[in-house]
């Protein structure tokens, strides 16, 4: 039994998707901007864990949108994996304030 040929389309543009999404290994470095964001609340600065989930989502959004006019749902995919890249370095930046702030002020023994 064979499938709608609307399914079969939806299926193919599925494959496409998580074949981008498993090539992009986004799913370690949202891990790890995850990771960061608890650091950043564990240090009581929560403002910058905000942030890093606001801009995630609006970064996200956009990029979509903006990737969604050239036309190719394919594009569409490759959102994802820029968006983490884009929240992770923003987190790294956070993250070496953090470092300045508290680490580089201790007295080495």
């Amino acid at each position: 039994m064979g499938m709608a040929p609307e399914k079969e389309n939806i299926m193919g543009t599925m494959s496409e998707g998580k074949l981008l999404f498993k090539l992009a290994l986004p799913m370690i470095i949202s891990g790890m901007t995850i990771m960061m964001s608890g650091v950043f609340q564990a240090m009581g600065h929560s403002g910058r864990s905000l942030a890093v989930s606001i801009v995630q989502a609006a970064f996200l959004v956009g990029s979509a949108a903006l990737l969604a006019i050239a036309g190719s749902t394919t594009l569409v995919w490759i959102a994802f994996p820029i968006s983490e890249i884009v929240i992770f370095a923003l987190s790294l930046v956070f993250l070496r304030g953090l470092y300045k702030r508290y680490l580089d002020s201790v007295p080495e023994q």
